[in-house]
């Protein structure tokens, strides 16, 4: 049998499934005016107030282009602000406004009803084993890059 990447990889799979969950998740999303992608570094921000842009691009996997722009729009919403560092003023610090904070956490709870839905056919075990899979293909990845 001939090897067909559009049905045959794994790779390929797990693209087009994250492509699936992720417009299936911002369909939720949309009545609250945030994306998925503004939505993770903003809860990120309110679970790590005051950290700098460059940590909040690592924590959130994220370049430093990308971050600038999420939070440029998300200061622009009232949703984060930059504050400068009281102890280094070349530092720049970043958090969650009190709406931020409190529609990251809405938000969480949408994004969960929504994963409820997705996989409602699943049982437990199930949902812990893709789980697990899915971590064990990151760390592969990342021990190779």
């Amino acid at each position: 049998m001939d090897y067909n990447p559009l049905h045959d990889s794994l790779g390929f799979m797990i693209s087009q499934t994250y492509r699936k969950v992720a417009s299936f998740t911002m369909l939720h999303f949309k009545p609250y005016g945030v994306t998925t992608e503004q939505w993770v570094v903003l809860l990120t921000l309110a679970r790590h107030a005051g950290i700098t842009q460059t940590r909040l691009a690592d924590l959130t996997k994220k370049d430093k282009t990308t971050i600038t722009r999420i939070l440029d729009s998300l200061q622009r919403k009232a949703l984060a602000e930059r504050r400068q560092d009281a102890g280094d003023r070349r530092a720049i610090r970043v958090f969650a406004t009190d709406e931020g904070k409190r529609l990251a956490n809405e938000l969480a709870d949408v994004e969960r009803h929504a994963m409820d839905l997705l996989f409602d056919s699943y049982t437990e075990e199930e949902k812990e084993h893709l789980k697990s899979a899915l971590l064990a293909v990151q760390q592969c990845v990342d021990a190779q890059t």
